[in-house]
């Protein structure tokens, strides 16, 4: 037999999502209608969770992996003696929040409402109907999306107008009804919105030249920089060594010819690396000044402030 209330008709099962004040609430209204029976008795009776609920927040305790596990195994326990043996063996767990999250599931009417054998809902009525509130979440949803705080009746008496004029619509134009909003207003937000996004592109593109130039020559500028402070000091250097080793030689008296000789041609060797470097420090100049006419050629091209 379904769960007998003291009214004309009698309900088998209400599937919920187990929040605690919806569902003292719906004890509290069974109890009105028939106070034989307190309301935590009412549920256990008539009061199934929706499973995928109950997942979702044993997810979100954050649990070992085997403390997940062994909770999520209390909806299947064969028995009422295996229920309470998990329970128990969570909250003598070490866990953070194991003690308490047992402790609560042990409420009666909880724990009743999530395995067939710790509920007194017959087992056929248990059977019969499904574990999880997605379809209701789900028109939920959508009704949402037509208004809100209607009274049940004017929700659905709405709700069939508007489908019998959906209806009605297919059937004169042969147009299938899929939701989405082609009116002429909707084309424009969409081309306008189509034409900012290519603006802000286009402009994107524009910023990205103008920062890739100016790195481009900043980089440049530093490299020749860098290069003509090493040049002038390699040069002061080496004109300092010559200066030396000229002065050291010069006050000995006993420097035979042979150390003249080879003095004269070291001195001729620097000489030649020095003009070589100053040959090649000359031909980066230029080719910096030629990358940097590029540049302003480019800037000149594409519309850009120098």
């Amino acid at each position: 037999m379904c769960h007998q209330l003291m009214i004309t008709k009698s309900w088998e099962c209400i599937l919920g999502d187990l929040d605690y004040g919806q569902a003292k609430g719906l004890g509290l209204a069974l109890y009105e209608l028939d106070s034989s029976k307190d309301w935590e008795t009412h549920l256990m009776h008539i009061f199934k969770s929706c499973v995928v609920h109950f997942q979702r927040n044993l997810f979100n305790k954050h649990f070992s992996q085997e403390t997940y596990n062994l909770a999520k195994s209390i909806l299947n326990a064969p028995s009422q003696e295996s229920v309470e043996s998990i329970l128990n063996a969570i909250e003598s767990s070490d866990e953070s929040g194991a003690k308490d999250w047992a402790k609560y599931y042990k409420t009666p009417w909880i724990i009743s409402s999530l395995n067939i054998n710790m509920s007194k809902m017959e087992r056929q009525i248990w059977r019969k109907y499904g574990n999880n509130t997605n379809a209701a979440e789900a028109a939920h949803a959508l009704i949402n999306r037509e208004g809100k705080q209607l009274k049940l009746l004017s929700a659905i008496l709405w709700h069939d107008e508007k489908l019998l004029k959906i209806k009605s619509t297919q059937d004169n134009s042969g147009v299938p009804y899929t939701r989405c909003d082609k009116s002429e207003v909707k084309r424009q937000q969409i081309a306008s919105n189509r034409k900012a996004a290519k603006y802000n592109k286009k402009n994107e593109t524009k910023n990205s030249c103008k920062r890739k130039t100016s790195s481009i020559n900043s980089n440049e500028k530093r490299l020749r920089l860098a290069e003509t402070v090493s040049n002038t000091t390699n040069l002061e250097d080496i004109n300092n060594e010559i200066r030396v080793e000229n002065l050291g030689r010069s006050s000995t008296s006993s420097i035979n010819k042979e150390n003249e000789v080879m003095l004269n041609i070291e001195l001729e060797e620097r000489k030649l690396a020095l003009l070589e470097r100053q040959a090649k420090l000359r031909k980066e100049v230029a080719e910096a000044e030629a990358i940097e006419l590029q540049n302003r050629q480019l800037k000149i091209s594409m519309g850009l402030t120098l």
